[in-house]
């Protein structure tokens, strides 16, 4: 006779009592074969039970050291389980008064948006994640890391979640901090752009080449002004052309390419470069005419960016003997700044430049 196994060893006790019946009618051997029978079962079976408390102990204490919020949310998204680092992240002195409330109240404006895409991304099988600022039990703002798993079950219907949130808050401020001292010198840097034009235009009023100079400041500032409405320390290099040539070229320049995002230091070398090269279209090149073009593009293979000037339908080119100051500097400063090569071609109609570099 065997019975349903269960946690405290009955299992043992029951076949020992159907063997000791069974053994009744028989020598005393038998009966103590019975016994030594149910006396390994039930052995076996406390040291199952007691491997799996111990099991259980240990998973929970791996689970409370860490310092990440770890939960775990029925079906339809209420709280469950909160390990014990997440409890004291979260300053929760009673997780019981939290036990059955819906995660997503936890989150507030914008948060709470991200939260529910997040679930809803969960429940369709794919990892959800966001950051997002969310306040702790005693009311301290924080700053949160968040992803956001469906747990297997046979009925996917009874699926629980995940969610692990890591305090991100100090690296946030830091962040935040950065990015104002960034934006608070980007802003000093245009103006003491300003500063210099206003004072070479008042000081040099008659001097040859001023408006050269003043032009090139003026490019300097605009993309320094790309750079300070960047919230990523970066800019578009398809917004960086277009702004430079736009009071240029009007409707004789092409402009094609992929997004790229370029470093600060790469952007300024390519506005200056733009404008280097506009001006002298418009001095000598395909826009010292009224048919010549220019075309813009560039094109990323893996890390590699080619970028081209081409001009076309000007007046015939030739490659000076000696290069003036403005190609000099744009030539040095692209190949510093993108670590690349610099290729000039002077063909009949117009000026072909390449650069080459690893993004």
């Amino acid at each position: 006779m065997r019975t349903r196994d269960t946690d405290d060893g009955e299992t043992g006790y029951t076949e020992l009592a159907t063997n000791a019946r069974a053994a009744e009618s028989g020598d005393g051997a038998t009966l103590e074969s019975a016994l030594s029978i149910a006396e390994a079962r039930l052995d076996e079976s406390t040291k199952a039970l007691a491997e799996s408390i111990e099991l259980n102990a240990f998973l929970e204490s791996v689970l409370n050291a860490s310092n990440d919020c770890i939960k775990v949310l029925s079906p339809s998204g209420e709280l469950v389980f909160m390990n014990g680092g997440g409890r004291a992240v979260m300053e929760v002195d009673d997780f019981e008064s939290l036990r059955g409330c819906p995660w997503i109240g936890f989150w507030e404006g914008e948060s709470r948006s991200d939260a529910e895409a997040a679930l809803e991304a969960a429940r369709q099988g794919r990892t959800g994640h966001f950051v997002g600022p969310c306040k702790t039990a005693k009311g301290t703002d924080k700053f949160w890391d968040v992803t956001v798993t469906l747990v297997p079950a046979s009925d996917r219907r009874d699926a629980h979640f995940l969610s692990i949130s890591r305090d991100i808050t100090v690296q946030h401020l830091l962040e935040v901090k950065q990015e104002l001292i960034a934006r608070e010198s980007a802003h000093r840097v245009k103006n003491i752009l300003s500063v210099v034009q206003a004072v070479a235009m008042q000081t040099l009023a008659d001097a040859p080449g001023l408006s050269d100079y003043a032009s090139r400041l003026q490019s300097l500032s605009e993309a320094q002004d790309l750079l300070l409405r960047s919230t990523a320390g970066t800019v578009s290099l398809k917004e960086l052309v277009e702004t430079s040539l736009r009071p240029i070229c009007n409707m004789r320049c092409e402009i094609e390419g992929e997004e790229v995002r370029l470093d600060a230091e790469q952007g300024l070398a390519l506005s200056m470069a733009v404008h280097e090269l506009a001006t002298n279209a418009i001095k000598y090149g395909a826009l010292s005419n009224g048919t010549g073009s220019v075309r813009v593009d560039w094109s990323v293979s893996g890390t590699r960016l080619i970028f081209r000037w081409t001009e076309s339908g000007g007046p015939v080119v030739a490659q000076p003997i000696v290069d003036g100051f403005g190609t000099k500097v744009m030539t040095r400063n692209l190949e510093s700044h993108f670590g690349g090569v610099v290729t000039r071609q002077f063909h009949r109609d117009g000026l072909r430049l390449v650069l080459s570099a690893d993004l």
